[in-house]
């Protein structure tokens, strides 16, 4: 994993990047969620297929350790599939990657707890 500085310079340096992180910011302020199809439109992707996937992945993490290394939650737990209405399988990924949440241990919790926070941070 990279560190603070290296993270926070690829998040100013990518213009879409901090396109996500503006509305992800601006979706935790209103205590709302977004999914993942309609984040991607709104920064030029899209709605579905492999490469918003792979993209939109891709900035979902790099917020998500920008966040982690200012002592905030996971600003991506804002995001979620149509389906479930949860973050998908790469939230949950990141999150034990970072060792926030434990191998084994219920993700509906996690989530929940990690949305309240967001909510609480930014509103």
């Amino acid at each position: 994993m990279s560190n603070k500085r290296e993270v926070t310079e690829r998040l100013r340096a990518d213009p879409r990047a901090l396109s996500v992180y503006f509305a992800l910011v601006e979706v935790a302020m209103a205590r709302e969620t977004i999914t993942y199809g309609a984040l991607a439109e709104r920064i030029g992707l899209p709605r579905r297929g492999p490469r918003m996937a792979r993209e939109v992945g891709r900035l979902l993490e790099l917020v998500s350790l920008y966040e982690t290394y200012h002592a905030r939650p996971l600003l991506s737990v804002v995001v979620h599939s149509t389906t479930d209405k949860k973050p998908g399988r790469g939230f949950f990924a990141l999150a034990r990657d970072l060792g926030l949440l434990a191998e084994g241990d219920d993700e509906d919790p996690f989530y929940r707890h990690q949305l309240g926070a967001i909510y609480h941070t930014w509103s």
